[in-house]
């Protein structure tokens, strides 16, 4: 009797392991949860949404520096005759007032104007379809790790990719001596995108005698609406200097769909 209690025991024990393995191995497997979760998002339904997109500049160092502000609303709409792009009356009235005031003075503050130039097509298609970009990186990419982590208070796996020099243009490897790059991307339990950050850093050097440095960060923030997969909060930091200049650059953009 004895025996067979040790036996049953045993096999508990095995029946529990194994069942624990199993989980281990369905939810460890991150990049495949998140590959399939990208196949789902495919985008097909219409979707109308505000762009607003703030940005800073600060060019040079202490007194000296030269600092630019710009703020802009755009409308954006993605459905089946493609991606349109649209500025209200409202936003075409600032452009032209900014236009007319920097006649009388060149160093007129036009914050419309600049925010304008941050305002680009690719950008604009990833906000309101992130599947493909998120593909592209994670194709390119080498994976390194994944590891349990949290997102804005809950539950989340955390997916950690490298890039190489191959990611630079050759007209730019000729000049870069270091250079590093790190993908992060945060999943939730089905492998759906919840937040993904970018870092790149580099220095290295131009004709002989200038040497540069080079930072950059980009952090996006996802949300599903329907079956899109959209960057409702994209904020981008580059920082640079070399030649005895630095130029310090922040731009957020901020998707409000509209339903």
């Amino acid at each position: 009797m004895k025996n067979w209690n040790k036996s049953g025991i045993t096999l508990k024990a095995i029946g529990l392991v194994s069942s624990l393995c199993l989980c281990s191995v369905a939810q460890a497997d991150g990049i495949t949860d998140l590959r399939g979760a990208l196949n789902r998002l495919q985008a097909q339904s219409n979707v109308k949404a505000v762009l607003e997109v703030k940005s800073s500049r600060k060019q040079g160092e202490d007194k000296e520096a030269i600092e630019t502000n710009g703020q802009i609303n755009v409308n954006l709409e993605d459905g089946s005759r493609g991606m349109q792009i649209s500025l209200s009356k409202e936003v075409l009235n600032k452009l032209e007032q900014e236009a007319r005031a920097r006649i009388k003075d060149k160093e007129s503050k036009s914050p419309t104007r600049q925010a304008s130039f941050d305002v680009n097509t690719e950008e604009s298609q990833m906000m309101l379809s992130a599947v493909n970009a998120l593909q592209r990186q994670i194709e390119e990419a080498s994976f390194k790790s994944e590891k349990n982590d949290s997102y804005n208070g809950k539950p989340a796996r955390l997916l950690t990719f490298e890039f190489g020099m191959e990611r630079l243009p050759a007209s730019a490897k000729k000049y870069i001596k270091n250079f590093e790059s790190r993908l992060e991307i945060w999943i939730n339990t089905d492998g759906t995108p919840l937040a993904s950050k970018l870092v790149e850093q580099g220095n290295g050097r131009a004709f002989i005698v200038v040497s540069f440095q080079q930072a950059s960060e980009e952090h996006n923030v996802y949300q599903v609406v329907g079956d899109r997969l959209l960057i409702t909060r994209r904020e981008s930091k580059n920082k640079s200097s070399g030649a005895g200049e630095r130029a310090d650059t922040k731009v957020i953009k901020t998707l409000q769909v509209q339903i």
